[in-house]
């Protein structure tokens, strides 16, 4: 399944939130159709019959800039990574959205899949939107705090894709050295962002690395924010 073809499926999917068209599912369906992807019709059924109050979660975690910086991660975690299977965790996964695009895109780099979150209401979410996955055993959610938790043994992949929501290195600290780990931050001023950073080295001192293989940025929808990431070992 192509990059462009993610890409472009939610964007369809962000303009169907956010028009009558979500009432009638034809021109998604057609697209998908001439995409000859099934699970891209399964995740579009989840959305399109997901209750209406949970919507408005979508339209945000869905955004651009979201789904840039995930395909972005996938895309420079399979480029250096060794190509194998991995246990991975997932914290502060939010609504799952990363769940699809690891599938979607690198596959071969999950043996076993767990998503963490505080929020009971994201992680019903996550349920509804990655049902086909949790069925099949390929995906656990955890209703669970991040700062302390306590990582299985077995986990040698974290990742984190909301470091600006986190205040301490709590979720951090506890991680074993030597475990493969993706960290993302921000410089946008949002009112839910409480320790942002200015570049990648600053991100590189909050979550210090023992070896780096990854470290850069990438500008988001928004011309003035950037997005930083750094991949490495602890």
């Amino acid at each position: 399944m192509s990059e462009h073809h993610c890409r472009l499926f939610f964007e369809v999917l962000r303009w169907a939130l956010q028009s009558p068209a979500m009432e009638s599912s034809r021109p998604l369906e057609k697209l998908l159709n001439q995409m000859g992807l099934e699970d891209f019709s399964q995740y579009w059924h989840h959305v399109r019959h997901m209750p209406e109050e949970k919507k408005a979660h979508l339209v945000r975690a869905f955004s651009a800039g979201q789904i840039e910086s995930k395909l972005w991660l996938v895309e420079t975690l399979a480029a250096v990574v060794p190509r194998q299977g991995y246990n991975i965790c997932i914290v502060a996964g939010w609504v799952g959205v990363l769940v699809p695009l690891l599938y979607w895109r690198a596959p071969h780099l999950v043996r076993r899949l767990v998503l963490v979150d505080q929020d009971p209401e994201a992680l019903e979410i996550a349920r509804i939107l990655n049902a086909e996955w949790i069925h099949e055993k390929k995906l656990e959610l955890v209703q669970a705090d991040a700062n302390g938790f306590t990582y299985d043994f077995n986990f040698n992949l974290i990742i984190n894709t909301a470091c600006e929501h986190f205040a301490t290195s709590g979720w951090f600290d506890p991680i074993p050295d030597g475990r493969l780990i993706v960290v993302q931050s921000t410089n946008a001023d949002q009112p839910d962002h409480i320790r942002t950073v200015t570049s990648a080295t600053e991100l590189g001192e909050q979550y210090p690395l023992d070896l780096t293989l990854y470290s850069g940025f990438r500008m988001t929808k928004l011309i003035k924010d950037k997005r930083y990431m750094r991949i490495g070992c602890k």
